[in-house]
């Protein structure tokens, strides 16, 4: 059973809902989107970082870049903690399974310095919108799911048994925590990534648009040409 031995709360949605369908689906699109970008990107090899001629090695700082990463090991170690003691108090596990693998999928994506795929500590503005959209609509769920607890503890406290109501909205209290901070961190480096990608190698004009290097350099060059055939 996916869910069972659950206090039915009034209105929606429950919590077995959120157990089942509405925490994972995320997490199952992500777990489908990361095989099939690789295949893609292994085939016709996409140019991930724009202006750039070299890609970065990373965007944030070593040390901010290990603490970004131990708080997702950190959040799939709260999501095992949360599948653990629902199971030991036989309440049904929905489908958050999937959200562990979606964890540990990202902590990969978030390591593996594979900069042709454009993953890594350097990954590029693709990847990076990709989780951070991921980040925030987990985010979103988890705060549904987090009021829904306020009211599942309320009502039901289950004090005694091997999974109190208090401890599960705690659980979950701490994985919005975390989902809120890689929201703000991803979209850091985003904001970083992208400037590095799309906004190097260019100057603004007075009209503030872009105007490339190179094509500076051809106007300089079409000017000097100018100027000597004017001698």
């Amino acid at each position: 059973m996916l869910c069972e031995n659950r206090f039915t709360l009034q209105g929606s949605p429950s919590t077995c809902a959120l157990d089942a369908g509405i925490i994972p689906f995320p997490s199952i699109i992500l777990l489908i989107l990361v095989p099939i970008y690789l295949l893609a990107q292994r085939r016709y090899n996409f140019k991930q970082y724009g202006n750039l001629s070299e890609p970065p090695s990373k965007v944030f700082p070593f040390w901010a870049h290990c603490i970004f990463v131990g708080l997702a090991v950190c959040l799939v170690g709260m999501h095992f903690l949360e599948v653990a003691r629902l199971a030991a108090a036989h309440m049904g596990v929905g489908l958050l399974p999937f959200t562990i693998l979606a964890d540990i999928t990202v902590v990969f994506v978030m390591c593996y310095p594979k900069l042709n795929f454009g993953m890594g500590p350097g990954r590029c503005v693709r990847v990076s919108s990709m989780l951070l959209f991921y980040w925030f609509v987990l985010a979103i769920l988890e705060g549904i799911k987090v009021a829904r607890l306020i009211t599942y503890n309320q009502l039901n406290p289950a004090k005694g048994t091997a999974y109190p109501s208090s401890d599960w909205l705690l659980d979950n209290t701490v994985i919005l925590g975390l989902y809120t901070v890689f929201v703000l961190a991803e979209s850091v480096h985003l904001i970083l990534i992208y400037r590095l990608t799309f906004l190097a190698n260019t100057i603004p004009t007075q009209a503030g648009k872009p105007f490339e290097v190179h094509d500076l350099e051809a106007s300089k060059d079409l000017l000097s040409y100018s100027t000597t055939g004017l001698r």
